[in-house]
């Protein structure tokens, strides 16, 4: 089994029954994949927007636990440190588990991200995607963030197509 599937297969198992949070990680993964391969991403960071696609929402459950809510701030608190446990029976190198760490920490951040890189880019703008169908988000927030959020070519397309 390839690391992506090895990836794949912990997050399912660590989320159990939980269909939704499965499902959307799925998505938000294949999105992310499909943006990449578009964008002319390198192997070597597709792995790394994979990975942290596959284990962006990781932390919702202890968010859940810890803070009565799965609210994006507390996502990005808890996500990274049950990431990193997830990962740690991989063989991802340390460099690249701290990124995807990092991904995970700020996936819910939106300011400032004209100076984020491309990896980080995509993982928002993938989760951005997925989330405007399921969390049925606003034609007005669709179009606030087309141009401020959603910056690749690809993803702006997806989301016209697919959305306005």
């Amino acid at each position: 089994m390839d690391l992506i599937e090895q990836v794949k297969s912990k997050m399912i198992e660590y989320n159990g029954k939980d269909i939704k949070r499965i499902s959307h990680a799925l998505k938000v993964h294949s999105f992310a994949r499909y943006i990449a391969e578009c964008e002319g991403i390198e192997p070597s960071l597709m792995q790394t927007i994979e990975i942290a696609a596959l284990l962006h929402d990781i932390g919702i459950h202890a968010a859940e636990e810890k803070h009565g809510s799965s609210d994006g701030k507390y996502q990005e608190i808890e996500g990274p440190a049950v990431a990193h446990e997830l990962m740690s029976h991989l063989e991802i190198s340390d460099a690249e588990k701290a990124r995807v760490e990092y991904l995970i920490s700020r996936h819910h951040t939106y300011d400032n991200i004209e100076n984020e890189a491309l990896d980080y880019l995509i993982l928002v703008e993938a989760d951005f995607a997925v989330n405007i169908d399921e969390d049925s988000v606003s034609d007005d927030a669709v179009r606030n963030a087309l141009g401020h959020v959603i910056r690749t070519e690809t993803a702006t397309n997806l989301i016209k197509q697919l959305y306005c």
